[in-house]
This record gives structure tokens, sequence and C-alpha cells, in this order.
């Protein structure tokens, strides 16, 4: 089974940010995309889950897919707690250690006025990996995270969307060396697709995602 797009084209105005678009991503793989701001990655999530309808093409989904999204920008819900932004998702799994793993726990009872942003942004992600799910679709997860919270983020995301279908959105080599199987690069006049990325030196991915 995959996710399929075929020639999926997205315009916000006069400027076309998906433009004939062609993947096949593969369930139970884990996929980066990286490139430019603005260049159409965080669009490629939307349009795959729906948040965003695409001008022309397909977008082709398995039947009954559950879909977790993990927002760049956190989008917690300001009058509920931590604990209570995680309930919202009737969550699968023991939101708690999510928490715990995400060095959240002792902030469960608190608002999201009383956390920093990388807080905040660890706590969206805990709240999407809470579901179980067949595709992750996470944007910009080690933003604004020192470098032992991403190696954090990077194992949890790992261990957490295993088994399903995960596109990461980043601009971090390190965590795509860590995570990924696959790389899409997104550049002004293509698309690249690069397989077996675990077998990549973290220059070569570097390489790469410039």
């Amino acid at each position: 089974m995959c996710v399929k797009l075929i020639d999926v084209t997205k315009r916000f105005g006069e400027k076309t940010v998906l433009a004939g678009l062609n993947l096949a991503l593969q369930m139970g793989q884990c996929y980066a995309v990286a490139g430019a701001s603005g260049i159409g990655k965080t669009t490629l999530l939307r349009v795959i889950s729906g948040l965003e309808t695409q001008d022309s093409g397909s977008v082709i989904l398995p039947k009954d897919a559950v879909i977790s999204y993990a927002f760049q920008e956190p989008r917690l819900f300001d009058e509920l707690t931590v604990a209570a932004n995680m309930s919202v998702v009737h969550p699968d799994r023991d939101s708690m250690q999510i928490l715990q793993e995400l060095d959240l726990s002792q902030d469960a009872d608190k608002f999201p006025d009383e956390l920093s942003g990388g807080m905040k942004k660890r706590a969206g992600l805990a709240r999407a990996l809470a579901k179980q799910a067949d595709i992750y679709l996470i944007d910009e997860p080690t933003g604004g995270q020192d470098a032992q919270r991403c190696l954090t983020i990077a194992e949890t995301v790992s261990r957490y969307t295993k088994g399903s279908l995960c596109l990461v959105s980043t601009h971090d080599a390190s965590l795509v060396s860590m995570i990924a199987d696959h790389l899409i690069v997104f550049a002004e006049s293509s698309v690249q697709v690069y397989d077996h990325i675990k077998d990549r030196s973290l220059d070569e991915i570097q390489t790469l995602m410039r």
C-alpha cells in the first residue's frame, strides 16, 4: 500500500508551489522532506492531509487511513493544560509516557502560555504521537530545540511512527540521518527523491539537502 500523488499542482495566487508532482510514498517508511523555506514542504503535508485541496491532479490514500499531524506551529488550545490538550485527539497511547519521553511530564498541568516555544513545539508533537495512525505528518519537529532535545525527538518519532508512513519536513540533516529511509528534496524547478538514506553519511545528506 502507498500514498500516491499523481500530477498534483497547487497554486497560491500567481505562485505555483507544487507543479505536476508525482510521488509514491510507501506505508511503513519514513520520508524526510527538505528544501528552502516557502518552497512547498508544508504544502505537500497539507495536501496529503486534506487541509489544502490541490488545483489539479489526484491524491490517493489507503482506504480509511488515519492521519495524525504535528504542525509547525504547535496549535495548542490555550484554555487547556498540556494533559488536556493530549486528550483532544482521543489518544490510543499512554499520553504521560510520551510527555515523559519528550521531557514534558513535569509540565502536564501547565497551560500553553506557561511554556517556552520549544516546550509548546514538543507538546504539539506529543499530542500527534499519542494517536495510533497510519500516516504521520510532522512539520519541523526540531525547530527551536537544543542538540540533546533533537536527539530525543528523533528517537521518539522513530519509536511511535514505526510501521506507519511518516513524512517529516525538516532543515535538520542530523534528524534526517537518524530517522529517514528516503529524502525528498524540493528545488525551484524539480523534486528529487533519494533512497537508502540510512546508508549515507551526514556529509552526504547535507550535500543532498543544499
